[in-house]
């Protein structure tokens, strides 16, 4: 793991176990994550999905606080999608997917090192099809049958 990777990872953990009810602490450790975030950008962009993972995590934890509106610079009349593109650097379809693949990965047991294994893409296209680990570890099973994640994820889209 890189460094601006440990310290974003850091900074989110402690962000997410920080109680709601702390906000002062919480919108302190958000700003920092979001300055490491988009001083990385392009770091991040070809980054393992490790980095992905802890995002995800930070992404939700930032709509479910509302944390976001309570940033210097945002503008009263921004949306989520606009506080994404203008302080994480991100379009609000990527920070979505992120949160979705970090929430159905906690869900089902799907670990971090897993994600960045198969990609947060692949693992987006795979965790739309799981309850519980035993869905996971079947899929990432049946994953091995095809030459590549590319064609494993044609399958997976075809399915209902």
């Amino acid at each position: 793991m890189t460094e601006f990777n440990s310290e974003a990872v850091a900074f989110i953990d402690n962000f997410i176990n920080t109680p709601p009810t702390n906000r002062e602490r919480r919108s302190e450790l958000a700003q920092q994550t979001c300055k490491i975030l988009i001083d990385h950008k392009e770091q991040l962009e070809s980054a393992k999905s490790l980095n992905n993972y802890y995002t995800g995590a930070f992404i939700a934890s930032l709509k479910t606080d509302e944390i976001w509106k309570s940033f210097p610079g945002a503008e009263d009349w921004w949306q989520f999608s606009d506080f994404c593109v203008g302080k994480l650097g991100m379009s609000l379809p990527k920070a979505t997917a992120l949160e979705r693949v970090w929430s159905r990965a906690k869900r089902t047991g799907m670990t971090p090192n897993e994600v960045e294994t198969i990609g947060w893409f692949t693992a987006d296209a795979l965790l739309r099809f799981c309850e519980n680990r035993q869905d996971v570890d079947t899929l990432l099973k049946e994953m091995e049958k095809y030459p590549t994640r590319q064609e494993f994820v044609k399958k997976l889209r075809v399915r209902k």
